[in-house]
């Protein structure tokens, strides 16, 4: 895959989540995918999520846990 496809699945992905589309972001996603999120021990949805399902489970509990107000990609 050439760095500008690459660079195209991101943005979509960047896209997906700024309309709440969690499955395409999942389907964009390969099934065995390590998504880290670090933050404060405390943070309910701080962690890894391996495989699809998991990083499903990272974005339910962040909207339980944040009111996302704005969402806009700089770079």
């Amino acid at each position: 895959m050439t760095a500008q496809e690459n660079s195209q699945i991101v943005q979509n992905i960047y896209a997906a989540f700024g309309q709440g589309n969690i499955p395409a972001i999942l389907n964009a996603l390969a099934s065995d995918v390590e998504w880290v999120h670090t933050a404060a021990p405390l943070v309910p949805f701080s962690g890894t999520y391996r495989g699809t399902q998991q990083v499903g489970e990272f974005f339910k509990k962040l909207v339980e846990h944040q009111d996302i107000l704005g969402f806009e990609p700089r770079e």
